[in-house]
């Protein structure tokens, strides 16, 4: 496994014996997605918008919930894909609809930064929520990796509302930690008000059709939480380091900008910790088929090679190490 770790608050992760408070099925997921269409629309600081998000919470699956005793946010669930997205990002048999950036990463991406503000009762991490909208929607509320798919507007549609949601939820909990840092306390409300906030983000996030692409489903069950990535082998594979040249696994222009995204405006912080995984020469990516645990080995290990999207060329790169 090659990792990417940082110092970080980790949001606290609890297995309840329900894994959510209700149930979705093609009824309420359109009643769901009807209503964040509708906060879309509604303009910015509108309190409106307020109203909506608590309108809607008994819409939502509540994935995360507020630990008043602590003031803290915790991660109870998961969310379904969208039915639209479902529709337009169709699959063969044997496929999974595979995350870039995993579920679990996006999660913990919401959570840590709004944990962190909650503690210090001022903002000292949002900008992290920033910077993972961006790694997550690349090209913002357009899906410009599905430009020659088949269901690209449908796609391209579900990419633009969805980035909404996304900005209007990161918002909502600036204004929220704002108000906090006045009072310099946490309310009950407050925390109420954040858990439908980051519920949206990450539902938001979850439904990227730039951060999901059709892959073998068995290949995408074993990487689970970690970077599921495209390597490329048309990219030189020696680096000088050091002096030295040293084997290099290379990943594709559009996953190395995502990468550096996280690390250097996300997961640089109190986001958390990337990982990925690797099989001496190759990288385990659900573009592969059946690249599972068992058939992986740590022979001859090689460090993946992330490059500066913005300074190619000059030898400006990080590692993923071997661990």
């Amino acid at each position: 496994m090659a990792e990417f770790s940082y110092d970080k608050i980790k949001a606290k992760e609890v297995i309840p014996e329900k894994p959510c408070d209700t149930k979705l099925n093609k009824t309420t997921n359109k009643l769901e997605e009807s209503s964040l269409m509708q906060m879309v629309m509604m303009k910015k600081g509108n309190k409106a918008t307020m109203q909506m998000i608590k309108d809607t919470n008994d819409i939502l699956q509540r994935q995360v919930q507020g630990n008043e005793k602590n003031i803290q946010l915790e991660k109870i669930g998961r969310f379904d894909f969208s039915h639209e997205l479902q529709q337009a990002l169709g699959l063969k048999p044997g496929e999974h609809r595979c995350h870039t950036v995993s579920y679990e990463t996006i999660t913990q991406g919401v959570l840590a930064p709004i944990n962190a503000c909650i503690l210090a009762k001022q903002d000292v991490a949002l900008g992290a929520l920033e910077g993972l909208l961006e790694a997550i929607y690349p090209s913002g509320g357009v899906a410009k990796n599905h430009a020659n798919h088949p269901n690209q507007n449908q796609l391209d549609k579900i990419a633009a509302d969805q980035y909404g949601v996304a900005q209007l939820s990161i918002d909502e909990i600036e204004k929220a930690v704002t108000d906090i840092n006045k009072k310099q306390s946490v309310s009950k409300q407050d925390l109420e008000h954040l858990v439908k906030c980051a519920n949206f983000l990450i539902y938001a996030l979850n439904n990227s059709p730039d951060n999901l692409r059709e892959g073998f489903g068995n290949t995408n069950s074993s990487i689970q939480g970690g970077l599921d990535l495209e390597q490329d082998n048309g990219k030189a594979s020696q680096i000088i380091i050091g002096g030295n040249n040293v084997n290099v696994i290379r990943i594709t222009d559009e996953h190395e900008a995502v990468v550096w995204t996280m690390l250097k405006t996300s997961f640089g912080g109190p986001g958390g910790s990337l990982y990925l995984f690797t099989s001496g020469k190759k990288l385990q990516s659900s573009n592969n088929s059946n690249q599972i645990s068992s058939n992986m080995n740590s022979a001859n290990p090689q460090k993946v090679a992330i490059e500066n999207p913005t300074n190619r060329g000059k030898g400006d790169f990080i590692f993923f190490n071997i661990v």
